[in-house]
């Protein structure tokens, strides 16, 4: 690593962070097919109801600005998805509503 870095031309910006299990696939699609499922029965878009969602979980990260910022649901760890997954189970449950994608 040091000779690529003693090669580069350009300013470099190494960053070390915990290493966290990266979310699966499944998860993703079952966590976009809940939210479009939540959002058609409580009137919102899909685009709104995920933010909702994102809000609520507090998923965010902190931008070279040092803006907050909501992470993308690409971005987020296993169990930050799971997190998430779970906190739309009841957020759902709350408003009477049975996600047939849950099942």
């Amino acid at each position: 690593m040091r000779r690529w870095l003693e090669r580069s031309d350009t300013p470099l910006l190494v960053t070390i962070t915990d290493w966290k299990p990266p979310s699966t696939n499944s998860q993703k699609a079952k966590i976009h097919a809940m939210i479009d499922e939540l959002a058609a029965a409580v009137g919102y878009t899909s685009g709104e109801m995920k933010q909702i969602l994102k809000d609520e979980v507090g998923a965010y990260f902190t931008d070279r600005k040092g803006n907050r910022r909501p992470k993308s649901i690409a971005d987020y760890s296993k169990q930050e998805l799971s997190d998430l997954i779970e906190h739309t189970y009841r957020l759902a449950a709350e408003a009477g509503v049975l996600l047939e994608s849950a099942a």
